[in-house]
């Protein structure tokens, strides 16, 4: 496991095996959250712009496309409930 801090020691509880060379991944926000909200948070909170294989997807190709259209329809919703 990678990490950039050096003598920190961190210890990582699996429910699975992890094989040697098997890349571990720590979520600094929801994944359930739109791509520009988690890039927002992550350079506002972390100080850095998120290059992970989901994030760097063209959006059209990504998971990523789903929530952006469930955002805007639930934001169209609330909207429309108090107007």
């Amino acid at each position: 496991m990678q990490h950039g801090v050096a003598g920190t020691v961190q210890y990582v509880y699996a429910v699975h095996d992890i094989k040697k060379g098997e890349q571990l991944c720590v979520h600094y926000t929801s994944l359930y959250e739109p791509r520009r909200v988690r890039q927002q948070a992550l350079l506002q909170e972390k100080f850095f712009t998120c290059a992970c294989e989901r994030c760097s997807t063209p959006i059209e190709q990504s998971v990523d496309r789903f929530l952006e259209v469930r955002s805007s329809t639930q934001h169209a919703a609330f909207v429309c409930m108090y107007v």
